[in-house]
């Protein structure tokens, strides 16, 4: 049978240990994929559902993001993000290659947070709407990390071992301070 100091420190231990396993790990970033067409005037996830602004697509931050893209008019069009809003594609901006008629798959990392125009390089006045938000984690008191959570499972394991050595202590004296009483 265990004595009282083991079985607290036992205890702590335990809740410390189970408290660091059970602390929430880092969203990682997905894998969304999304289908669109365009005819230069107009974004749709089908052929027949083009408008202008076409479907808004949201994502995470640090998502790799897959489009199919697809055109519907024979021309030659390329998709982009218009992150400073002057219709013009910039060298930071994430573009697709060009595409027609076959559909063209291509990826990009989702890296800049806001919401921007997604727009088409052939009419820039074809656009739908992208957001990029932070990734969601576990959050609330825990955070993202469970670096509250180690925290106190190293404070309970902590006020174990100080548990122990007290109660330890206390034993001692008193076997120091009661001196057995002989028999008469």
């Amino acid at each position: 049978m265990l004595n009282s100091a083991t079985r607290i420190l036992v205890i702590g231990l335990v809740l410390g240990i189970s408290g660091c396993l059970l602390a929430p790990t880092p969203a990682s970033a997905g894998s969304p994929q999304f289908t669109l067409f365009t005819d230069g005037t107009g974004w749709g996830s089908t052929n027949t559902s083009l408008t202008n602004p076409g479907p808004t697509l949201v994502v995470d931050q640090g998502d790799n993001v897959t489009l199919i893209l697809n055109g519907t008019d024979g021309s030659n069009h390329a998709w982009y993000i218009d992150y400073d809003n002057n219709t013009h594609q910039n060298g930071a901006e994430p573009v697709s290659p060009q595409f027609r008629s076959t559909a063209r798959s291509w990826n990009f990392t989702a890296n800049t947070n806001g919401t921007y125009w997604y727009r088409d390089t052939r009419n820039p006045n074809a656009v739908g709407q992208i957001t990029i938000r932070q990734p969601s984690g576990p959050g609330g008191l825990l955070g993202d990390s469970g670096t509250l959570v180690i925290a106190l499972g190293a404070i309970i394991a902590f006020v174990a071992v100080i548990a122990l050595l007290y109660f330890m202590m206390q034993r001692k004296s008193r076997v120091v301070k009661e001196p057995r009483k002989e028999q008469e």
